[in-house]
């Protein structure tokens, strides 16, 4: 860009961050408790991760802990024994918060 007062032209630097770990999408969201969700992730650091479902209420439960294979990029869970309602998936990489996302049960 060319400045209009002295007709230099000005630079700067942009740095483009990327998520290096994230939780990409739930599907099918939302679901019921007789169907598999599958979870795509991608885990481009770390050394172990894990998917942790639990109630957004904390009423029926601590939630429950699924290891990822953090050479792939999706899981796929199944729901049966999760009664309906509002749910955080939550990644965890090497035990630190990464993302989370909602998920209905109904």
């Amino acid at each position: 860009m060319t400045a209009d007062t002295d007709g230099y032209k000005d630079y700067d630097q942009v740095v483009v961050s990327l998520k290096p770990n994230a939780l990409n999408s739930i599907y099918p969201n939302p679901s019921s408790s007789s169907t598999m969700i599958k979870i795509d992730y991608t885990i481009n650091h770390g050394n172990s991760a894990y998917i942790k479902i639990v109630p957004v209420y904390g009423t029926f439960g601590n939630g429950t802990n699924y290891p990822i294979n953090i050479n792939q990029n999706e899981i796929q869970i199944d729901l049966s024994g999760y009664i309906p309602g509002a749910y955080k998936v939550i990644l965890y990489c090497d035990g630190d918060i990464v993302e989370s996302k909602n998920l209905l049960i109904n």
